[in-house]
């Protein structure tokens, strides 16, 4: 029997864990990444055939295209729940809500919870505290006492490195895991069907947010001249400058990033930004075209200049703005020498919603860091840098 046409053998849920402040820009994360394309391959290697897609994650969606709804999909149509267990995933609201939602998915279709939802150690828990419940394969050596991402990382590892022991036991591990994806998806599919809940929080007053995300840019009734209309909207939240992701504002591109980090962010514009963020972390987005324009331009320098250690600028145009290429790359020279002689050219621009995806995870860092190494001890906001880690 073949998983049903419109489902998706698994889909892999795990907690984002946030970069180091002052390290650079993450991507994807490396380990993550193997080990799903080690199981995409153990498990269509098994599996009968079929137009069933093999396996999703955020890594494999395309940035600007992984937002909520992309979640949702993801989550009415895999048969295989595959959970990479941590310290960090048991604190993250962002991944046990997506565990919760499939959860209740699995209930309403009258299905066995254990056989849609595959438990695997991540990373091991300290002594004393409770392990998730379902994890198996206890016989294979090191599994429960380094957790798979070490296995992953030591069976990559070639010569004198070489480990051939975690090798062999990451190994067995994968094939395992895909044999009971395949026997959950073919033997007793669920199908697609829809989830319940809210896989998103609800706006939050930006004064109780952790964090500012601040939008500098014009709206669709008075874009700068020589830019593309099409990328602004009735507000500056609604601005969207990347042509491939046009139907997706940058704005919700940046709140589901915080969202994976944990993070509750407000989206504010710049006139109701500048009185918040000197009490609070801000990451400010900027619209390059601005500074085609001399009067906006003026104010953006002014805006610029004397900002808190805390509100990280980051400057965003589009390299795929084919009709004004040569202009955008004069406005990407001029911004960079606006931010002054101290600016990095690879991390204060973003050019690509890759790169924006990039980028996001280590400017968030940066802002809250400052923010948290500059204000005063006493100050009574003071807050903490977040949830456990692994």
């Amino acid at each position: 029997m073949m998983a049903p046409a419109d489902s998706c053998y698994f889909l892999l849920s795990y907690a984002r864990v946030p970069p180091m402040a002052g390290a650079a820009p993450p991507g994807r994360d490396p380990l993550v990444t193997t080990f799903f394309g080690d199981l995409t391959r153990a498990v269509a290697e098994r599996a009968s055939g079929g137009d069933a897609r093999i396996g999703l994650y955020d890594g494999s969606a395309p940035p600007g295209t992984d937002g909520p709804e992309t979640l949702r999909r993801a989550l009415e149509q895999a048969e295989v729940l595959v959970v990479l267990a941590s310290p960090r995933y048991r604190h993250s609201t962002s991944a046990t809500r997506e565990l919760d939602a499939f959860t209740r998915r699995v209930a309403a279709a009258g299905a066995t919870l254990g056989e849609h939802v595959e438990q695997v150690l991540w990373l091991p828990f300290p002594a004393g505290t409770p392990v998730p419940r379902g994890l198996q394969d206890r016989d294979v050596p090191k599994y429960h006492e380094v957790g798979l991402a070490v296995l992953c990382h030591a069976g990559r590892l070639s010569g004198p490195d070489a480990l051939p022991e975690y090798r062999d036991a990451y190994r067995e591990i994968v094939r395992r895991i895909a044999g009971r994806i395949v026997d959950a998806a073919e033997r007793a599919p669920m199908g697609p069907s829809p989830i319940s809940g809210s896989l998103t929080e609800d706006p939050v007053d930006p004064r109780a947010a952790d964090l500012l995300i601040a939008i500098d840019a014009p709206s669709g009734s008075a874009p700068v001249p020589g830019s593309d209309r099409t990328a602004y909207g009735a507000e500056p939240a609604d601005w969207a400058p990347y042509a491939r992701s046009r139907s997706y504002p940058i704005a919700g591109q940046a709140i589901a990033v915080t969202t994976r980090l944990d993070l509750t962010a407000a989206v504010t514009s710049v006139a109701g930004a500048a009185r918040l963020w000197r009490g609070k972390p801000t990451v400010l987005l900027v619209d390059v075209w601005l500074l085609a324009d001399q009067v906006r331009a003026g104010e953006l320098a002014g805006i610029l200049d004397g900002l808190p250690s805390w509100v990280v600028p980051l400057m965003i145009v589009d390299r795929d703005d084919r009709a004004g290429a040569t202009r955008v790359a004069d406005l990407r020279r001029s911004a960079l020498a606006l931010l002054g002689r101290g600016a990095d050219p690879e991390t204060s621009v973003a050019d690509t919603a890759e790169r924006f995806h990039d980028l996001m995870p280590a400017l968030v860092t940066r802002a809250r860091s400052n923010y948290l190494h500059t204000m005063p001890r006493t100050y009574p906001d003071r807050r903490r840098l977040g949830p456990p880690g692994d």
